[in-house]
């Protein structure tokens, strides 16, 4: 899997999405896989009121340090600060990784390779 940084307070810090991140998300959240597929579709309607962002970013930040091996020492409210003073185009980064680890996504991606 290709290694992903987005950049917060002058670091470089590794997001990771995959089964790890997913088992952290729904712990923190306290619910099920489908529980977390319906709160996403909420970002269609606007029936949202931001934490599932907070949530979603946290988890990749924590599941990347997992992956690196480092101390992850944020919390929610840390990254609720680093989505106000990220730099432009980071949360782009982060979003465009998370689209390419959608399982439609990486189905297109292995056909493609065949």
């Amino acid at each position: 899997m290709e290694k992903t940084t987005i950049k917060i307070n002058n670091g470089d810090y590794r997001i990771s999405f995959g089964v790890m991140q997913t088992i952290k998300y729904c712990k923190l959240r306290n619910i099920t896989i489908t529980e977390m597929n319906e709160e996403f579709a909420k970002y269609e309607t606007g029936n949202t009121d931001g934490s599932e962002f907070v949530d979603l970013l946290w988890s990749a930040l924590s599941d990347g340090a997992r992956r690196d091996k480092k101390k992850f020492l944020f919390t929610n409210e840390d990254v609720g600060d680093f989505i106000d003073d990220i730099e432009p185009g980071e949360i782009e980064k982060f979003m465009a990784t998370l689209i390419k680890t959608l399982p439609e996504n990486k189905k297109k991606a292995t056909k493609k390779v065949k």
